[in-house]
């Protein structure tokens, strides 16, 4: 029988883990093969999006969320041939069955943190919170589609890889779904 000193390590781990919004779904770790893309077309995207926002600091949630699935924030603009974006939307649905632990490999020119719940923030410059799905690659690993909330912003961002370096091509905004130049 165990006894409540064994128990209180047990207690200690449960107690620290980080909070999670979407329960039921597994936290599991970034595959290595895309690590190096994963965190390039992330902080790009961080960094275009959310520039020089007001905040010192950002704050970046440590494990991605499902993301937005409406069929209309994931598809191409209007006169784009779709079949271009088709991989990586089947890719960035499949990987958002699951959550992903991130870790702090970020590049965005600013500090910030990874947490596990957004915490109240005091009087002053309040800290930027910044959530993000798991990232769909396409096949090639030069396309790529995630959401990121941010603030009362957010939505589904296509990201470009060209000479090595990714870049936000469009977003769609879920209220709306309209494309954002």
């Amino acid at each position: 029988m165990a006894t409540l000193a064994s128990l209180v390590p047990a207690l200690a781990v449960l107690c620290a883990a980080p909070a999670f919004p979407q329960t039921g779904q597994p936290r599991l770790s970034l595959p290595d093969s895309e690590i190096e893309d994963t965190y390039a077309a992330y902080s790009a995207l961080i960094s275009q999006e959310v520039g020089a926002a007001e905040s010192s600091k950002i704050l970046i949630m440590e494990y991605t969320r499902g993301g937005h699935d409406d069929a209309n924030c994931l598809k191409a603009p209007e006169g784009q041939d779709a079949t271009q974006y088709t991989d990586q939307i089947n890719r960035y649905l499949e990987r958002n069955k699951a959550s992903y632990r991130l870790v702090a490999k970020f590049d965005i020119g600013r500090p910030y943190e990874l947490v596990g719940s957004v915490p109240n923030i005091g009087v002053g410059r309040p800290a930027l919170h910044v959530s993000l799905s798991a990232i769909g690659f396409n096949t090639a690993r030069d396309r790529a589609v995630v959401y990121m909330e941010y603030g009362g912003m957010g939505g589904a961002h296509f990201l470009t890889k060209v000479a090595g370096k990714w870049a936000v091509d469009f977003q769609r905004q879920p209220r709306r779904c309209g494309w954002i130049a």
